[in-house]
């Protein structure tokens, strides 16, 4: 899917470009593509190359490796991360909603709300000075 848009050269120059436009089919699956990529750091690849051992992640994916970072960031106090993987693993409670439908006039809301305004007003004393 593509979509024109305008660019500008650099004279000041408008021209007119097709650029690709991402779905959100798309999106997805570039997501899902880099969170099953390897992690690889250049510090595990030197690491391995000099016959020493790798970091903990090495051989995980992205996402193993986020998921680790913040489960430990939860269980360090971090109330975003604790909330966000609990929601996760046991599902986000459900919510319930009551709509009330309300058919009433503008002139109507207005009186209503200024007898509203009048019960609760309190009488003041006026003293005036001659």
């Amino acid at each position: 899917m593509n979509q024109r848009i305008v660019t500008w050269d650099e004279q000041g120059n408008p021209i007119v470009r097709n650029v690709a436009v991402f779905t959100r089919a798309n999106v997805t699956e570039i997501a899902m593509a880099a969170a099953s990529m390897p992690y690889v750091t250049a510090e595990d690849e030197l690491a391995v190359a000099l016959g020493l051992p790798p970091s903990e992640f090495y051989g995980r994916t992205n996402l193993e490796v986020m998921l680790i970072r913040q489960a430990r960031s939860a269980a360090d106090g971090n109330a975003d991360d604790r909330e966000s993987l609990i929601d996760r693993i046991a599902g986000k409670p459900k919510t319930t909603s009551e709509s009330l439908h309300v058919h009433e006039s503008y002139e109507d809301a207005l009186k209503r709300i200024a007898e509203s305004a009048m019960t609760k007003a309190t009488p003041i004393d006026v003293v005036a000075e001659l």
